[in-house]
């Protein structure tokens, strides 16, 4: 009946490698080009609650990896202190890391979006 067929971890091995450097992609119609990863945010502030600590992810995927799309929202981070951090932290992170000449601005691409109930902005509740 010949070998058993193989299993997924053995298959994975062979065929997943690791790429030198993150692939970019076009994104939509636009003339950007975005890394297919994109540096998360959201419980920057809550769960993530030390800056420091979202400067080290920051450093190691944008830094380190060459990630160069890094998504937030006016929520973040969710849970709890909504609207409170992660936009600063993030503009902290940069202010910093240009200064130092680790990043340039004009090669980073910071997605954001709004909710229609304004959970996170700075009108209504619980700022009314």
């Amino acid at each position: 009946a010949g070998a058993p067929p193989p299993t997924w971890w053995s298959m994975a091995s062979r065929t997943i490698g690791r790429l030198k450097e993150l692939r970019k992609v076009k994104y939509g119609s636009s003339d950007m080009y975005v890394t297919e990863l994109c540096a998360g945010s959201m419980t920057w502030g809550s769960f993530n609650g030390e800056k420091q600590e979202a400067f080290d992810q920051l450093d190691c995927l944008v830094c380190k990896h060459g990630c160069n799309f890094i998504d937030t929202a006016e929520m973040y981070p969710v849970a709890f202190n909504y609207g409170k951090t992660t936009e600063a932290w993030i503009g902290e992170w940069l202010e910093a890391r240009v200064a130092s000449g680790a990043v340039k601005r004009e090669d980073l691409y910071v997605a954001t979006k709004c909710n229609p109930n304004g959970t996170g902005g700075t009108v209504g509740p619980p700022w009314e």
